[in-house]
């Protein structure tokens, strides 16, 4: 059985079409890609006359029974020659539970009415399950991960829909910049977006600005990429922008988020100790990172030396203790960029 190339969803959803196979294997980070493409692929396996009999979603997980898989595998299609089982979380299944269900697995896979649909969430890569494996030559790998080189046509189709379009790419790129590449957030905000120009149908960069605050997950980029630049001022900005609404939440979630991309940069830098500035050594063993993370962090990593990551660490454990003992938020965020961007 010839095996199928991998496909990105988000190629799928702009031409709409959906290979036919036996069987599926979804995996990515994005949950409103996901969505979407198990949308597409439901309307492509199953007759819609016939949807409520033939379509079987579950959720897995340690206590799923094998009778329900079992049960679920086996049942034929009714009124027609296809029917969808999705499992969801699959890779929740103790190694038992898969065990027990290897036969009755294959056999569902040759027969070939029954289509079977594995999900995994939250995963930069398909699962090791040997579902996975068993299912390997009847499937169609789709990665449900957003793609940066995708994402600028992504938009630019789903306000087509709405009747809209950016004037021009600056003002396109300033959604980027403020949202982020979350397509639940991004749909969210396009639409927000139409609805305010209304007859006008074009957005420029006035009206991203008027409609759309940035979200956290810009705001604390900012503040990171300005730490790694030494930029003072654009750090406060950053950071004065995410405290506004909630102070001693704002501050936490950036001293959480802080600590996160210095530990990246020690692995990183412990990695590249070992191996040198190579970004294959660097997928492989930061493998829950993206080739554009990996990048950036290469890229930052030369502004930081052992010493400085010692110093910052120390730094942000001192502002963590002062916030949660009653320290003003605000300069507790003052002293600990002040220190950080210090750094020699």
């Amino acid at each position: 059985m010839a095996r199928y190339a991998t496909e990105d969803a988000m190629r799928l959803l702009e031409t709409k079409k959906i290979k036919e196979a036996t069987a599926y294997i979804l995996y990515g980070e994005d949950e409103y890609l996901i969505s979407e493409t198990m949308h597409l692929l439901r309307n492509s396996v199953i007759d819609a006359d016939f949807g409520d009999f033939n379509y079987t979603r579950l959720e897995c997980s340690g206590s799923t029974k094998v009778a329900e898989l079992v049960n679920a595998l086996r049942e034929l299609p009714m009124l027609t020659d296809k029917r969808l089982l999705e499992l969801h979380f699959y890779q929740n299944l103790p190694e038992s539970t898969v065990k027990k269900i290897e036969k009755t697995f294959k056999e569902t896979l040759q027969e070939g009415s029954t289509v079977v649909c594995l999900v995994s969430h939250n995963e930069t890569k398909k699962s090791k399950s040997k579902l996975v494996t068993w299912a390997q030559d009847y499937a169609q790998e789709i990665n449900c991960t957003v793609s940066a080189y995708n994402l600028p046509r992504w938009i630019e189709l789903y306000l087509k829909d709405k009747g809209c379009k950016f004037k021009d790419s600056k003002a396109a790129q300033e959604l980027q910049n403020r949202v982020g590449t979350n397509l639940l957030d991004l749909s969210s905000q396009l639409d927000q977006l139409a609805l305010y120009v209304g007859d006008k149908k074009i957005i420029d960069t006035e009206d991203v600005h008027l409609v759309i605050r940035p979200s956290n997950e810009v705001k604390v980029w900012e503040y990171t990429k300005a730490l790694t630049q030494k930029d003072y001022k654009k750090a406060m900005q950053a950071c004065a922008s995410l405290l506004e609404d909630n102070a001693q939440r704002g501050s936490l979630t950036l001293i959480a988020f802080t600590n996160k991309y210095l530990r990246d940069l020690a692995q990183a830098l412990d990695i590249t100790s070992k191996y040198g500035f190579n970004l294959n050594s660097l997928a492989q063993q930061m493998s829950d990172k993206k080739d554009f993370q990996i990048n950036y962090l290469l890229k930052d990593l030369r502004n930081w030396k052992e010493a400085n990551l010692r110093d910052a660490f120390h730094s942000l454990c001192q502002a963590d203790l002062r916030l949660k003992t009653g320290g003003d938020p605000l300069l507790t965020m003052q002293l600990l960029t002040l220190r950080i961007v210090g750094r020699r």
